[in-house]
């Protein structure tokens, strides 16, 4: 089409290709070049036509009211509007109207349409979701509130106020967990985030906060609505589960009751004689109900438990309460067995005590479990213990021989040309080097000694056979001493470590001999055992100890009391360690001057028969 030139020179003529122009009545005046692709007509078809010929008839008149507002110059947006195209159907139209009517070259209404048929469409199609929505939400059988993406509410159903007792009014802007109980609201605020940020519903049970300040149980939905894997907003179902709950509740009494059913259930008279017992009682002690009924329960079981406790007990179940106590008993075969029992009292209409019930619970292996938790505390206490002496050997033991090998060091980097000095470092360092390895020798020694792997290896030992050999490891220093060894021994064979028994009697007889006095030293060594214990006694005449001023210090690694002759302080250290390690007690009687006497006392296993007190003498 050829536009008029005073048109073009008002309009433009890039605008006009994608506008139409109509008149004050609606008759068209001019078509762009796009009008064909909108409406299907052509530029012929259209000439000669009025706009209303077009426009949806219940439309007409919205249209032309808001053409003859706009103002002259001026430019807005009709309302949409439906526009019939060739093939007969309506479409939905945006148009953007200017007014240019009174300028003289153009006289008309400049009109830009666009087809927004699938957007009115689709929020015709969200107006029926929405409205499905709003039924499913007034309608639903339990409580429903719709959440903003804040976490806050701003609207509720029906259901949820006849359950809860809040109006909108109450919960509007507020957020959700503030109307549950504090310990849920974690969960909610998690279980919130997750259907905010990934999409995810979940429910669960929990407990709500009703606007009488009750407490509900409830099963809580979330539930995230998503568009585009984008969550647009959430609903909270929340069911009322009192019910379900109570129900719970009950059966969880009964399953408590048949469970007790297994343990012993006694019913007394008030003065504690027995009326009627459960298999569980007969089956725990052995005593059948014939056996138990009429007798006083205290009498028939043997307990350990106390008058002050009987009293207590009584006491308390006179003035209504119930009572509880960990008791030792004996069974009908006289083997020991531990019980909680746990007596609740039965008042008559007077409030004086009837009868009682009484419940025993079998928990002999609790107790030998919290023994073999006191062992291990004990063994612990004692491990930590000999950690810390061995702590104290490391940092005072090994600093002079290393001192003494890095002033060394140090010298021979400054004396190098020198070498008479070079040559005397060298024999220090040595020394020093030595000194360093028996420290870490008598370090290897304590830690053999206190290893605390358990599992000790134990075999039986001939005495005579041990004593022997070490007489034979001794024999110079006996030779020199003149020292006399007797040794009795009932029997002469025992069961226990080879090793560490060696250790004991080693560094007790060596250290006899070391730490005699003037005279020869006379060593006796008694044993006497039976199937579970040997006592064993080592005495001397030597010079003794004076318990007053080291008795405390006895048994601790490198603690010397006699500097007359060398030694180093790890004999009765190593001693100590062995028999502890034998779960097995140690005693020192001895007095300066008067000779020294080990009492020893060890778990151990013997044979039989008795052998007559044999000696030997060295």
């Amino acid at each position: 089409m050829v536009y008029d030139r005073e048109l073009v020179q008002s309009v433009g003529e890039t605008i006009l290709n994608y506008h139409t122009l109509i008149d004050k009545n609606g008759n068209y005046k001019f078509f762009g070049h796009a009008v064909r692709t909108q409406s299907g007509f052509t530029i012929e078809e259209l000439e000669g036509t009025n706009v209303k010929e077009y426009i949806h008839q219940d439309d007409i008149s919205t249209v032309f009211s808001q053409l003859s507002k706009i103002p002259p110059g001026k430019t807005d947006i009709l309302l949409p509007f439906r526009f019939r195209i060739k093939d007969g159907s309506y479409r939905w139209v945006e148009a953007s109207v200017t007014n240019m009517a009174e300028d003289p070259r153009v006289s008309g209404f400049l009109v830009n349409s666009k087809d927004i048929t699938e957007l009115i469409e689709g929020i015709n199609k969200n107006k029926l979701i929405n409205n499905s929505y709003a039924n499913f939400f007034a309608k639903h059988p339990f409580g429903v509130i719709h959440i903003n993406m804040d976490g806050t509410v701003d609207m509720i159903n029906t259901k949820l106020t006849e359950d809860l007792g809040y109006n909108l009014m109450d919960i509007t802007g507020k957020p959700l967990v503030n109307f549950f109980i504090a310990k849920y609201r974690r969960k909610i605020f998690h279980a919130f985030h997750k259907a905010r940020q990934r999409g995810h519903s979940e429910t669960f049970d929990v407990q709500v906060y009703t606007i009488k300040g009750d407490v509900l149980h409830v099963n809580l939905t979330i539930v995230p609505v998503t568009h585009d894997n984008k969550t647009t907003e959430l609903y909270i179902v929340v069911k009322d589960i009192s019910d379900r709950v109570e129900l719970q509740e009950n059966l969880k009494k009964l399953s408590i009751v048949a469970d007790k059913a297994t343990n012993g259930v006694v019913i007394l008279d008030k003065d504690g004689h027995i009326e009627w017992v459960n298999n569980g009682f007969t089956q725990m002690n052995g005593y059948s109900f014939e056996e138990a009924h009429g007798k006083e329960i205290k009498d028939l079981l043997k307990s350990t438990i106390t008058p002050d406790v009987r009293q207590k007990m009584m006491e308390r179940l006179r003035s209504g309460f119930p009572f509880s106590e960990e008791i030792q008993c004996k069974k009908k075969t006289g083997e020991a067995y531990w019980i909680l029992v746990e007596v609740s009292p039965v008042l008559g209409k007077d409030g004086k005590l009837e009868r009682r019930i009484s419940i025993h619970t079998d928990i002999t292996k609790r107790k030998a479990a919290e023994t073999e938790l006191k062992h291990l505390a004990d063994d612990l206490y004692k491990r930590n213990r000999e950690l810390y002496q061995f702590g104290y050997i490391v940092s005072h033991n090994l600093r002079k021989p290393v001192a003494n090998i890095m002033g060394i060091a140090s010298l021979l980097e400054s004396e190098t040309n020198d070498p008479q000095m070079v040559a005397a470092c060298t024999s220090n360092l040595k020394t020093s080097i030595e000194s360093l390895d028996d420290v870490i020798k008598d370090l290897s020694k304590i830690l053999s000694a206190t290893d605390g792997s358990g599992g000790l290896q134990k075999e039986r030992i001939n005495l005579f056979e041990l004593i022997e050999n070490i007489k034979a490891s001794l024999k110079d220093v006996i030779r020199d001493s003149g020292a006399v060894i007797e040794a009795t021994f009932e029997p002469p064979v025992i069961t226990s470590h080879k090793a560490y028994m060696y250790s004991v009697f080693y560094n007790l007889v060596s250290n006899a001999i070391k730490y005699r006095s003037d005279r020869p030293p006379v060593i006796k060594i008694a044993l006497r055992a039976d199937n579970e214990t040997a006592y064993i006694s080592i005495s001397d005449n030597g010079a003794g100890i004076d318990m007053d001023k080291h008795g405390d210090e006895l048994f601790k690694p490198y603690r010397r009391f006699n500097f007359t002759t060398e030694g180093k302080g790890l004999g009765l250290f190593l001693v100590k360690s062995h028999i502890d390690a034998l779960n097995g007690k140690i005693h020192i009687d001895s007095k300066a001057g008067s000779g020294t006497t080990f009492n020893i006392l060890l778990p151990t296993a013997c044979p039989k028969e008795k052998t007559n007190a044999s000696r030997l003498e060295a």
